[in-house]
């Protein structure tokens, strides 16, 4: 069976023909009451007759399935074969296919369609601020513009009777079903304004009327109000008032009506709901610049590791961590993992991004919990405020301005950490039904046999965030390689001191026979200066010193009280006590120290040279000064004469040497070459 297109009668479903009651009661004379009896029948399943569905749209008409009528109609009413009523509807449907083409072809269909179409956004003022949708502004204009077309089409002599077919086509906030109605319609649009009649029945349109300047500012005053008053409170307090001062009450519904409008909310809203509000709905968000480059700015926010481990009581444990991230790759630069979320916790995270890239970003967006305002932290701040890192809080109440880390945590836990045996879910608040876990999963998760230890979940935290760093998630670039594909942008580059400043420990030491002394956790360390000049300088003095808790081969000095760099101090190398355990290296290095020693004893001396060498011609400047006798310009003027003295006794000596050679009978005009003898 072919499909033909729905109309008001009839419907094709699955190839079979459902044809609706009104159709069978007006075409075939079926009683109303009979039909319902039926249907009612069929359904309380006391037949399987009369099987019916409701129209897809219109769910007041219902549609009976013809063949499953029974064969004593078909008899007593003449109901035709269902083949032959279905070649009917395709004959009736074809029919209105040629007259709907027909009217299209016509100038007056092409009025209609582009007066619908584009004409009616002149009649848009008279209804924008009325309604709050764009669509019913839209339809109220497009029944305007009609109207007017209508109105203007009879001046020009054509029938209303013709254009009501025209009417009915379009969806419009007026109906006029027959032609009585249309023809009241448009009497009315002739006598007053067609907005009236547009409006007409709406509760706009009464509102001019009934509320006043005073009714107005009544209902502002209590919506504003921060106690929040229901609307039936609003109405009952308005409407005493009202009482009061006598003037018109005014309805529920108008009052609601009157106070849903977009304009009243956002003047009353902001004293309504308080300063969030206003932050939220009306105040604009700052445009940022988007991050071009990796380095220009950094996010760091911690979160719950969402496994479970075997804490020392035997009972199941959470882990925390904070991670750096950065902003233009979402590629994790720095994380820190421990057993609580602390001032500590944080900076680890800081100092491992920091080390691993080798310089500061531009800009670092924090978060405003407590651990952030720690004094280690504000130390930290300051230090690198003044080699021009930039700190900034996010704005409170707006997580999207650090929304990079934020969705982080989200993508870090559904793409990667799901996949891991242990994972207990994103937790409580979650609306995801695929990351969560039931009660009983999770008992199974958290007994002894299932846990993981706490140096096994670190590991495992490690490798989840390499694992991130690799992965292309939703068809995207991996954090590593979007790193990689661009050059950082010119970045705070850091050198070994700045770094062992910001982030090593500081300690306070005196330099006794050239050697520090600094205890890290109970354990003595050597660090020895190597420069002679700077030994005889800096031996006996307090210094700041900072060095690593993991590398301990290097700390670096600093003056203690214009905090500027001196030297890097190398650790002293501990030998053999015994003489049968010195080893190669041992003696190499008794060599290394007794070749130092030595040096330093000759720069000793030959200081103490120069010191007397000075003394005696600062006396002998002094004692000829005393005698008026300037001993720099003698010795300058004997310089002189020395010199030419020097010059002149060589020009003789080369002049002679020509003479001689002249005399030689074998010598040859014009050559400085002696002939030979034969």
């Amino acid at each position: 069976m072919e499909k033909i297109d729905r109309n008001e009668e009839y419907e094709v479903i699955l190839d079979k023909l459902y044809v609706s009651v009104s159709y069978l009661v007006k075409e075939f004379k079926i009683p109303q009451g009979s039909i319902d009896n039926k249907l009612r029948a069929n359904r309380i399943n006391k037949t399987s007759n009369w099987m019916y569905v409701e129209c897809s749209y219109d769910k007041r008409k219902r549609l009976v399935e013809y063949s499953s009528i029974p064969n004593f109609y078909y008899k007593k009413y003449h109901l035709p074969n269902e083949e032959l009523l279905f070649q009917q509807f395709k004959m009736n449907h074809e029919k209105r296919i040629k007259q709907n083409a027909e009217i299209k072809n016509t100038e007056i269909f092409h009025y209609f369609e582009v007066t619908y179409r584009s004409q009616f956004r002149y009649y848009l003022k008279h209804y924008y601020g009325e309604y709050r949708t764009k669509e019913k502004t839209e339809i109220y204009s497009k029944t305007h513009a009609i109207l007017v077309l209508i109105l203007g089409l009879c001046d020009d002599g054509h029938v209303l009777k013709d254009l009501h077919k025209y009417f009915l086509k379009y969806k419009l906030s007026v109906k006029a079903t027959n032609r009585d109605s249309f023809y009241r319609l448009m009497r009315k649009c002739r006598t007053t304004s067609i907005d009236q009649v547009v409006k007409h029945g709406l509760s706009n349109i009464q509102r001019k009327y009934k509320i006043t300047i005073i009714h107005e500012k009544i209902l502002k005053s209590l919506y504003r109000n921060n106690q929040k008053y229901s609307m039936p409170i609003i109405f009952n307090k308005a409407n005493r008032r009202f009482i009061e001062l006598e003037i018109a009450k005014l309805s529920l519904s108008t009052i609601k009506l009157y106070l849903s409008q977009n304009e009243i909310q956002n003047m009353c809203n902001p004293f309504r709901y308080g300063r969030k509000w206003t932050e939220e709905n009306l105040e604009h968000y700052v445009n940022k610049i988007n991050i071009n480059y990796p380095g220009e700015q950094w996010q760091i926010d911690g979160s719950k590791f969402q496994f479970k481990y075997l804490s020392s009581d035997n009972s199941p444990s959470h882990l925390y961590y904070f991670i750096i991230l950065d902003s233009f790759s979402k590629k994790v630069v720095g994380y820190s993992i421990s057993d609580s979320e602390n001032e500590q916790l944080i900076l680890d995270a800081i100092i491992n991004a920091i080390e691993f890239t080798g310089y500061l970003s531009k800009e670092m967006v924090t978060d405003n919990a407590k651990p952030f305002y720690g004094k280690k932290l504000q130390k930290l701040k300051e230090e690198t405020s003044c080699l021009g890192m930039y700190w900034r809080n996010s704005k409170v109440g707006n997580p999207r301005d650090k929304g990079k880390v934020e969705r982080f945590v989200n993508t870090f836990q559904t793409a990667i950490c799901s996949k891991e045996y242990g994972f207990i879910g994103e937790g409580v608040k979650s609306r995801r039904k695929n990351f969560t876990v039931s009660k009983q999963q999770l008992t199974i998760l958290e007994m002894n046999k299932n846990l993981r230890s706490k140096d096994e979940l670190k590991r495992l935290f490690i490798s989840l965030i390499e694992e991130y760093n690799q992965t292309e998630i939703n068809n995207k670039p991996s954090a590593n390689t979007l790193h990689i594909s661009k050059k950082s942008a010119p970045s705070i580059s850091l050198s070994p001191q700045l770094k062992a400043k910001i982030l090593w420990n500081e300690t306070q030491a005196t330099m006794k026979n050239n050697l520090i002394k600094i205890d890290k956790n109970g354990v003595q360390f050597l660090y020895r200066l190597d420069d002679v000049d700077l030994s005889i300088l800096l031996n006996g003095l307090t210094f700041k010193v900072y060095s690593s808790k993991i590398d301990h081969s290097i700390s670096y000095l600093f003056n203690i009280d214009t905090d500027q760099y001196i030297t890097s101090l190398r650790q002293d190398v501990s030998i053999g006590g015994l003489s049968y355990v010195v080893s190669k290296e041992d003696s190499s290095e008794i060599l290394k120290n007794a070749e130092k020693n030595k040096k330093l004893h000759l720069f000793i001396d030959n200081e103490k040279e120069n010191d007397d060498r000075i003394l005696e011609e600062e006396v002998q400047n002094l004692i000829a000064s005393k005698a008026g006798i300037n001993l720099k310009k003698l010795r300058d003027i004997e310089s002189i004469d020395h010199n030419s003295r020097r010059v002149i006794s060589k020009q003789n000596k080369s002049k002679n040497d020509i003479l001689e050679r002249m005399k030689n009978p074998y010598f040859k005009k014009g050559s400085m070459k002696i002939i030979s003898k034969n």
